[in-house]
């Protein structure tokens, strides 16, 4: 565990004392199953992060303003919210179905969201963009991962989760560079870029549900999963409270940046689509030395210490992207990189933290860790697309600036909040070395 990063520090606090452990009842399941998860989360990262990219122009084909841009972004978080909590207690019977049924919401969502450009309607917009949510819950992975797997293949699959997040939410973007050059007809349909994408996500996740069907075996669920009642050592409903919002204020920002990106690029660098994509894809892919860092640094520096560096950074990352003077491009993407790296310690950290300090007789149902992170996150994700839809509601070039000064406000409450409640942040067990 010397070198695990905090996102697998995070699962070593989940499983790894008898004081906040839970007793796992099924400790060797099939590999196909844990394949299927993984290729699970990376098809809908991709899915999620390519329609957030070409949101503006599917309203622009759809002749309505890119202002709400923002607004469509968010249904998909906002759903995944919501059936997330419908998820928390159906994982507690079975993994199968409600997989099956995420997987139904995925291709139903981008066969609406493909007819809104055939019919010309685009209230079918929103609508799959809201269907695609239900098909997002991140409750599903991490509930699988939890109590199906003994605590060394959880650390390694976890891992494996991240990476697949990571590397669909580069693919999406990267994609999107490829499919400029697709543009011809079909009878009556004209596909190009906005045509093909529903198209393929649909093929790609029928061929998944197939799989998924065939494949994946239902694990036997206990009865009395977690055992004691008793409050970690460490717990506190601030500290608890601060990780929460730390993940809330990472994921937002994130998605705001992703969201904004294609607004605010085309007016300040003329940027075309195919060139956000491809610098998108690439900040994705350079965020991935953080985890490699902090990984050296996981058991050496706490992970408090993480949040309030990561902060700080944040906070001038988010003046350097959101940059209103020089309107440098080297300055953009610079500041964009810091903001991914330090994002994702945010996150990781957040994460281990808040794991050990949901008392262990709130475990099942909506007290889980994993529960509060994953909602925190989706939180984060509707509030940060929506922020570019009220920032741009006077006009879409004044988007930037509200941006920059909202998220720069919300870096600086958010450092405040960390330094309030500093000693509640502690992690007051000994690590294992």
């Amino acid at each position: 565990m010397k070198n695990d990063t905090p996102f697998a520090t995070y699962i070593y606090h989940q499983v790894g004392s008898e004081e906040n452990a839970p007793v796992i009842v099924n400790t060797h399941k099939p590999l196909s199953n844990l394949v299927l998860i993984t290729f699970y989360v990376l098809l809908f990262s991709g899915n999620h992060y390519m329609l957030v990219l070409t949101a503006k122009d599917y309203l622009r084909e759809l002749r309505v303003s890119r202002v709400y841009v923002g607004l469509l972004n968010s249904l998909t978080p906002l759903s995944g919210f919501f059936f997330g909590i419908v998820c928390a207690f159906w994982t507690n019977t079975s993994y199968k179905r409600p997989m099956i049924m995420s997987i139904l919401s995925l291709i139903v969502g981008n066969l609406v969201f493909g007819l809104a450009l055939v019919v010309r309607a685009h209230e079918l917009l929103f609508l799959g963009r809201f269907l695609l949510g239900i098909g997002g819950s991140g409750i599903i992975p991490k509930k699988y991962m939890t109590e199906n797997l003994s605590m060394g293949n959880r650390t390694r699959w976890s891992a494996g989760l991240v990476m697949a997040n990571a590397m669909g939410m580069a693919s999406g973007p990267f994609f999107i560079v490829f499919l400029q050059f697709i543009d011809f007809r079909v009878f009556m349909f004209h596909l190009n870029y906005l045509y093909v994408p529903p198209a393929m996500w649909i093929v790609t996740f029928t061929g998944l549900l197939v799989v998924v069907v065939f494949l994946f075996e239902d694990p036997k669920h206990e009865s009395s999963l977690y055992g004691g009642s008793s409050y970690p050592q460490n717990f506190s409903y601030l500290g608890v409270a601060v990780c929460a919002w730390m993940l809330v204020f990472s994921s937002g920002l994130q998605e705001s940046f992703m969201s904004a990106t294609p607004v605010t690029t085309y007016f300040d660098f003329d940027w075309d689509l195919s060139t956000i994509g491809l610098v998108v894809a690439l900040l994705c892919v350079a965020s991935l030395p953080a985890h490699f860092l902090t990984g050296s640094l996981a058991f050496k520096v706490s992970e408090r210490s993480f949040i309030l560096v990561s902060c700080i950074l944040t906070i001038i990352s988010t003046g350097m992207f959101f940059d209103l003077f020089t309107e440098s491009e080297t300055v953009f993407v610079l500041g964009a990189i810091l903001m991914f790296l330090t994002t994702d310690v945010i996150e990781g950290a957040s994460n281990a933290l808040l794991s050990v300090k949901i008392p262990k007789k709130l475990f099942r149902g909506y007290g889980s860790s994993g529960f509060a992170s994953n909602q925190s996150i989706l939180i984060g994700k509707v509030l940060g697309s929506l922020g570019v839809t009220l920032g741009s509601l006077r006009h879409l070039e004044t988007a930037k600036f509200y941006l920059s000064i909202s998220w720069c406000a919300l870096g600086v409450f958010s450092l405040i909040a960390v330094l309030s409640c500093y000693k509640g942040l502690a992690d007051k067990r000994k690590k294992s070395k």
